[in-house]
């Protein structure tokens, strides 16, 4: 599936570019995010019932650190280097607990993506909030944190094909209940005066369907007795009552081909090596997407020949196959050889896997559950302002049926990454 990430890649880069890639403009970007998660969610299933099928989560936590931060740190790096008075000034004008939520998401990743739904505040009260965008030193980002959160309750779900269900079935009802919520959201305390696809897309409770889809596709290719059909309808009919960026049936139709083109291509060599490319490539186009766009409006015929899209590729495929070569290999030359340690320190000690851990249920918890109480303090809020009643807040739907939730709504939305799917 290699040549499948890095020309959904290739897309990403397309899409911040605002221009063609190799004479093409690819997927739109805000489609291509959930492609990825589909393709994150089957990859991380196989490995989890897989190589990490009865070893303790840490393990593989680990090997996501190891997988994710070291090319992380070093698309920081290029970033700073480039943008480093904006992301400066942009840092001055923060208050103090906006200034602590800005290093910790760019040193963690993890907070990115509720940076487009919550108000950081800036030093002047009169400005508002902060643009979530320059929350960000390397903005696009946003969509690294979500698959960071989904790591964290993976082991726990994408074990159980039941558990698995659950999660999309979890995501269908946070995609629902967002019908029936007025946008752009005005006047609520601490949050941001956003549009829709500030929930509809980047808040993390919006990728369980597409993670899950892709899970649940695993399982199901790996059957070997019919599956529960009323238990497959019944997601079907819960998926055709959600509103998302993709179709639920693009979504059904992507999840059950991964497993098909995974077989057909994982002893492909050079679709590997594509594949290896996609995440260097993501993490560093941006900053030069920020450092071309300038010298593109002043001199447009720089690029008459050759897209401004197409040279941010260029650079960022090259740039990556040497980050690749030299640091992502050494990375996962370390990881292969502690998984071996691992596994056989709990073989040869008689150690007892905990695939199960005393945290798990308040990590699922965390996860699952933390949105609820987001939307109905969003709900809650939003009945007092209109001065109606919870029954016809829930009757009337404020946009209408079979319209999706960001159908007009979705703004300049910094697109996707890869899911570090090895």
């Amino acid at each position: 599936m290699g040549l499948l990430r890095f020309f959904l890649a290739l897309s990403v880069i397309g899409a911040h570019a605002n221009s063609t890639v190799l004479g093409y403009y690819g997927i739109r970007g805000q489609y291509v995010v959930d492609f990825f998660f589909i393709i994150s969610g089957f990859y991380m299933a196989m490995v989890l019932n897989g190589r990490y099928k009865d070893t303790d989560p840490l393990h593989f936590y680990l090997n996501r650190v190891l997988r994710l931060f070291p090319t992380y740190y070093i698309g920081l790096i290029f970033a700073l280097l480039i943008s480093y008075h904006e992301i400066a000034n942009f840092f001055g004008q923060l208050d103090f607990g906006a200034k602590l939520y800005f290093i910790f998401q760019n040193l963690f990743i993890i907070g990115q993506d509720a940076s487009y739904l919550v108000c950081a505040h800036q030093a002047i009260a009169t400005q508002g909030c902060a643009d979530p965008v320059g929350m960000a030193i390397n903005p696009p980002m946003w969509s690294l944190a979500v698959e960071c959160c989904f790591f964290l309750a993976a082991p726990f779900i994408l074990k159980s094909e039941k558990r698995t269900y659950l999660m999309v079935l979890a995501g269908c009802i946070y995609s629902t209940a967002l019908h029936r919520i007025v946008f752009p959201l005005e006047g609520i305390e601490g949050l941001r005066n956003t549009e829709a696809y500030a929930l509809n897309m980047y808040f993390y409770p919006a990728s369980f369907i597409f993670f899950g889809g892709g899970a649940l596709a695993f399982h199901l290719s790996k059957r070997t007795t019919a599956p529960n059909y009323i238990a497959l309808a019944f997601l079907v009919l819960a998926l055709s009552y959600s509103y998302t960026v993709m179709p639920a049936w693009h979504m059904l139709l992507i999840a059950t081909m991964i497993p098909v083109l995974f077989n057909y291509t994982k002893k492909n060599k050079f679709d590997r090596a594509l594949g290896d490319l996609t995440y260097p490539a993501y993490i560093l186009h941006f900053p030069f997407v920020v450092l071309l766009e300038p010298v593109a409006k002043a001199h447009p015929e720089y690029f008459r020949f050759v897209s401004m899209g197409t040279v941010v590729a260029a650079i960022a495929v090259l740039l990556g196959h040497l980050i690749h070569i030299t640091v992502e290999n050494r990375v996962n030359a370390y990881r292969k050889s502690f998984a071996l340690k691992a596994a056989e320190r709990e073989v040869l000690g008689n150690v007892n896997p905990t695939p199960w851990p005393r945290y798990a249920p308040v990590v699922l918890a965390l996860y699952l559950l933390v949105p609820a109480p987001m939307l109905f303090y969003i709900f809650k809020s939003q009945t007092e302002q209109r001065h109606i009643s919870w029954v016809d807040a829930l009757r009337h739907s404020p946009r209408p049926h079979g319209v999706p939730v960001d159908a007009d709504k979705l703004g300049p939305a910094p697109a996707e990454e890869e899911a570090a799917a090895n």
